[in-house]
């Protein structure tokens, strides 16, 4: 209940009670209303009678009181007439507000209940269940509201600037539950939001102390009920968000276990040697040093953005590896020479379309196989078969001719060499393109 109406309100210029005993005045019925520290609040137009001193043998003093506190007196002739009138004015008022109040505070828990339960339907962490179990309390109970978690850190708070909460009794008695502690500057309101397994932390409210012509700022039974009411809810809530909390951290552990997995095998794998058979390609630029000096660094630069985009693409399309970019070339390993020869042939086309040139070295072996990478002689041959190469030319050796001896490409013999630490000679040939033969 909110405390006894004042009788100043009730007195106030052209208030009903107001207008009646200035009319009672006026018919002779003098009077004078104080209020319960003794301060004048009505008294009689006309001076001279009993009612003004309240020192004649006629006065009378009564009390008026609401509730069962002295809201005031009356005091006067006509006192016992008019005292249990505006007793019953005084306690109409009393009622009618407590009344209003009693209408607003249910409209707010509903408010509340229903806010809460919208916002904590999609809450997936407790820091969300926090704020909006301590917004929709806010609104409901007029009040500054914390939560505070069992680390005794606040959470989620409706006002950062305000003290910090009291800090609640977090053992498992269940008569610490609920609790109100009043004192001369705050009453405040701390429910434990918990549910059979665990406490997840205290609901804080806190309401200054009484102010002048305010209702009543102590909490009560009321309220500890309404604030149990939501933290039943918010508990669930909470349950749901830390499990959902758990389960997060859970597929991330097991996320990064599956990636450190990945890894491993895939380093096994790099680590793994394997001999296959595939036909290696390596390409250099024709007089790259020259060109540079001609045309300049930021040109020559682009010039090798295409050249390397290029290249990357004729590769992956003739499914093909790429090992590395050497500079000016690339080093890259195909499982067919049809195919090998198809993206060296591109290669050269798009590179004399840049106003360039290249030369290509082909040959087909046994090799060992890391991972993408491959190794062994047979690169070593193909890196000496391109150094023989003249200007345009794409040369291959005798064991990818053989190979392809009856396959569509067609090739020109270009003698016997040595090639740099590989023993013995080899014979090695020209892909001639087809509007190139005689």
């Amino acid at each position: 209940m909110p405390r006894p109406i004042r009788l100043r309100r009730l007195l106030r210029p052209f208030t009903p009670l107001a207008e009646a005993l200035a009319a009672l005045d006026a018919a002779g019925h003098r009077v004078v209303v104080c209020d319960a520290a003794g301060t004048v609040l009505f008294e009689p137009a006309t001076p001279g009678s009993d009612a003004d001193d309240g020192t004649g043998p006629a006065t009378a003093v009564v009390e008026v009181s609401v509730d069962g506190t002295v809201v005031g007196s009356v005091q006067g002739e006509a006192a016992s007439i008019v005292a249990p009138v505006v007793q019953l004015v005084a306690e109409q008022a009393h009622l009618e507000r407590a009344l209003g109040a009693e209408v607003l505070d249910l409209y707010r828990q509903r408010r509340a209940l229903a806010d809460l339960t919208s916002m904590l339907s999609a809450a997936v962490d407790p820091a969300d269940v926090a704020n909006a179990l301590v917004a929709s309390v806010a609104r409901a109970v007029a009040a500054t509201v914390s939560f505070v978690d069992t680390d005794r850190s606040v959470v989620a708070t409706t006002d950062p600037d305000a003290p910090a909460p009291p800090t609640p009794n977090l053992s498992s008695s269940a008569d610490d539950d609920v609790s109100i502690r009043t004192a001369d500057d705050a009453s405040e309101l701390l429910v434990r939001v918990n549910d059979a397994r665990q406490t997840f932390g205290w609901l804080v409210a806190r309401r200054p102390g009484h102010t002048t012509d305010s209702d009543t700022t102590e909490f009560a039974a009321a309220d500890a009920d309404f604030l149990g009411t939501l933290a039943v809810i918010a508990a669930a809530a909470f349950a749901r968000a830390v499990a959902h909390q758990r389960e997060l951290r859970a597929s991330e552990q097991r996320s990064r276990e599956l990636e450190a997995t990945v890894e491993r095998l895939r380093t096994e794998l790099d680590l793994a040697t394997t001999k296959v058979l595939a036909t290696v390609v390596f390409t250099d630029l024709v007089d790259s040093t020259a060109t540079q000096s001609r045309l300049g660094d930021a040109a020559w630069a682009r010039i090798i953005e295409l050249h390397n985009q290029e290249a990357s693409r004729l590769i992956e399309e003739a499914g093909g590896t790429l090992i590395e970019f050497t500079g000016d070339g690339f080093f890259a390993w195909f499982d067919s020479p049809s195919r090998a020869l198809a993206c060296a042939r591109g290669h050269r086309d798009a590179v004399r379309a840049l106003g360039l040139d290249l030369r290509a070295g082909v040959h087909t072996g046994e090799v060992e196989q890391r991972g993408r990478r491959v190794s062994g002689i047979a690169v070593n041959i193909a890196a000496r078969v391109m150094a023989l190469a003249d200007d345009g030319e794409i040369r291959v050796s005798s064991v990818t001719a053989e190979v392809l001896r009856t396959s569509d490409h067609h090739f020109e013999p270009k003698g016997e060499s040595t090639l740099k630490g590989v023993p013995g000679r080899w014979s090695t040939f020209t892909l001639v393109d087809a509007d190139e033969l005689p």
